[in-house]
């Protein structure tokens, strides 16, 4: 995982050395605790994860003023890597309805992502690029993580069946490396 820091910090900074603003997408919050360490809402709920914080945060949102889209930040973030190196990024949470009316469902009504930059950019009009597609195309994701999740699947699949191929397995097992 180190690795993977280092080349991203690599690539990031080689981006915007070319004055190209480089803006992530996670989508995966329930592997990250920011939002608990620095406790923006003072919800005074420490070691949970970024998925369930902003879940806490969606319930009462929809509870008070109804489904609607929410953005939460900007909030500094600062990794620091195992060589000492300190990656300063900025971050906001973004809330999207699933749907436009509220229902009784033990079904979360939201998703989440972060938006993050490298540095110190806190200028919003980051989000605009990103929360267009799911507002006004309707996705719930940004189109372009959709379509890059979709090239990378087919990527894996077609290595995966080349390597099983290579090695002469059968192509019935194929889900069986496919899982590992």
């Amino acid at each position: 995982m180190e690795a993977i820091n280092k080349e991203r910090l690599s690539l990031w900074l080689s981006l915007r050395g070319r004055n190209t603003l480089a803006i992530g997408v996670v989508k995966r919050l329930y592997r990250s605790y920011y939002l608990s360490s620095c406790d923006p809402l003072g919800l005074g709920v420490p070691d949970i994860n970024d998925e369930a914080y902003v879940s806490a945060l969606s319930r009462s949102i929809a509870a008070e003023k109804g489904l609607q889209p929410y953005v939460l930040g900007p909030l500094r973030i600062r990794t620091i890597l195992s060589n000492s190196v300190k990656v300063d990024r900025v971050a906001w949470y973004v809330g999207i309805p699933r749907r436009l009316y509220s229902s009784k469902t033990t079904l979360t009504h939201y998703t989440h992502y972060r938006v993050e930059v490298l540095g110190g950019m806190v200028d919003e009009s980051v989000l605009k690029p990103v929360v267009y597609d799911s507002l006004n195309i309707g996705s719930l994701l940004p189109v372009s993580i959709i379509i890059a999740d979709r090239r990378a699947r087919k990527l894996s699949s077609i290595l995966a069946q080349y390597l099983v191929f290579s090695m002469g397995l059968e192509k019935s097992g194929l889900h069986q490396y496919l899982t590992i």
